[in-house]
């Protein structure tokens, strides 16, 4: 409309604009200011012509996918006893290595984070401890079941890569995409904590109807939903062609239940990246 408020009724009528004239500059201008408006998209209708296999196509290929990525993040951390926030550098090369450095105040690092695929590497600097384990360590801790690719796709907001789909189902919820899928966790994982290869993963994602990006996500083994880890993407930003979450709030609901808030800025992808990791002959295990 602030089209139509810069043509003043003097200027009008000297340029001789006629009312139909007048209502067809209005029309434009409508159309105009009506692109900026984003579609609403009825997911519920929508359904009766997209089904899942078409669903989770466009969600694979909408994915954010990179080679090395970096980025700011400011985290609070909440649990039942207290809250903690930090602000830190996170890298990470895709399928391989996550990096985070914590800095609590004046650009003093207080923590260093290393996951890869196997293990779990972490130096407190405060208190001058150490971790080095794998990832049955953290089950234990927070009672619920974690793996370098679950933390790499609550990242992304991508979907759990390498997990075998059994059953599904697609439904509309609160005008987005509800898909509820079971998957057969990961072969190796299953073994080594002494448990059936048959292990079932519930994962349940509410896609946004139109990007096809995820706006929630729930996961948790078949039989016991009473323990889960629930993820919210709250703001996407174009990255170099592709839509990042640059907010992310985390729940783990396990016997200490966790919230994790999560803000990202100056996320950069594919330059040169290092993951620096050393452990002071001083440090002392911490667990």
């Amino acid at each position: 409309m602030s089209f139509i408020k810069t043509l003043k009724v003097n200027t009008i009528k000297k340029m001789g604009v006629s009312p139909v004239m007048l209502i067809f500059l209005i029309m434009i201008a409508l159309a105009v200011s009506s692109c900026s408006v984003t579609k609403k998209v009825s997911a519920k209708r929508n359904l009766k012509k997209y089904g899942f296999e078409y669903l989770k196509l466009n969600m694979e290929k909408n994915e954010f996918t990179f080679h090395d990525l970096s980025a700011k993040l400011s985290l609070t951390y909440k649990n039942e006893k207290s809250s903690t926030h930090l602000r830190g550098q996170l890298r990470m090369r895709e399928d391989s290595i996550l990096w985070i450095s914590f800095s609590p105040a004046m650009g003093i690092e207080a923590a260093r984070l290393i996951l890869t695929q196997d293990s779990i590497k972490f130096i407190n600097r405060l208190n001058k401890t150490y971790f080095l384990g794998e990832y049955e360590m953290l089950d234990t801790l927070i009672n619920t079941t974690i793996d370098y690719i679950i933390v790499q796709s609550m990242i992304l907001a991508n979907e759990l890569p390498y997990y075998k789909l059994d059953h599904y189902s697609v439904k509309a919820d609160d005008n987005m995409y509800l898909l509820t899928m079971e998957k057969k966790r990961k072969v190796k994982r299953s073994i080594k904590k002494g448990k059936s290869p048959t292990n079932i993963i519930i994962e349940k994602v509410w896609l946004d109807p139109v990007n096809f990006r995820m706006r929630r996500v729930e996961m948790y083994e078949m039989g016991n939903d009473k323990k889960k880890l629930v993820v919210q993407y709250d703001d996407y930003g174009e990255t170099e062609g592709k839509m990042f979450p640059y907010k992310i709030k985390i729940f783990v609901f396990a016997d200490n239940d966790i919230v994790i808030d999560v803000n990202y800025n100056k996320v950069r992808l594919d330059e040169t990246l290092s993951f620096p990791f050393r452990i002071p002959s001083k440090y002392k295990y911490a667990f």
